[in-house]
């Protein structure tokens, strides 16, 4: 009988050591953030969403004020290296009158471009999808599955955001 439960007991014992020994190696992996569905009204008018704009496609979504010097800072290297984001859908939101984005637009993107879109959006609705205080510019990338590859306050590179996606696709 002795014998008995100390066998229980062992059993017992090794069985909560292994359970506990999987509990701390088992490794999930953490729900990556996905493109935001949040509504936006391109420059004609037209009612869409971030998510349905990028479709498919690298989605890389520039937060921007047109009174914002690091803005167009940013919006230059991206017209700079323009031709080669012909792969990824390129949004600049911004939450001015639409009159206003028309204008930086016209600015700093003169020839048209499918693939580069001016929306305004609701600045409400957007800033929970942000692991950050919004600080202009703000940039949002979401991969072709539409999984969050990067966010970033400030500036950013906009070569390493085309060296990245040109090596993954």
């Amino acid at each position: 009988m002795k014998k008995h439960l100390q066998i229980t007991l062992l059993a017992a014992l090794g069985i909560a050591i292994g359970y506990q020994t999987h509990s701390l190696l088992k490794t999930e992996k953490p729900q990556k953030p996905t493109i935001p569905d949040i509504p936006v009204t391109m420059l004609d008018g037209t009612l869409t969403t971030i998510s349905r704009i990028g479709s498919n496609r690298h989605t890389v979504v520039f937060l921007m004020r047109s009174n914002c010097a690091f803005c167009k800072k940013e919006t230059q290297q991206v017209r700079a290296h323009m031709d080669q984001f012909k792969d990824t859908e390129v949004v600049f939101v911004s939450f001015e009158d639409a009159e206003v984005i028309k204008k930086y637009k016209s600015e700093m993107f003169p020839e048209e471009r499918p693939y580069i879109n001016f929306v305004k959006a609701p600045q409400k609705e957007l800033e929970q999808f942000l692991e950050h205080k919004l600080v202009f510019p703000y940039m949002l990338w979401y991969d072709k599955n539409g999984l969050q590859k990067a966010q970033h306050q400030g500036v950013f590179p906009v070569s390493r955001i085309i060296e990245v996606i040109q090596k993954t696709s």
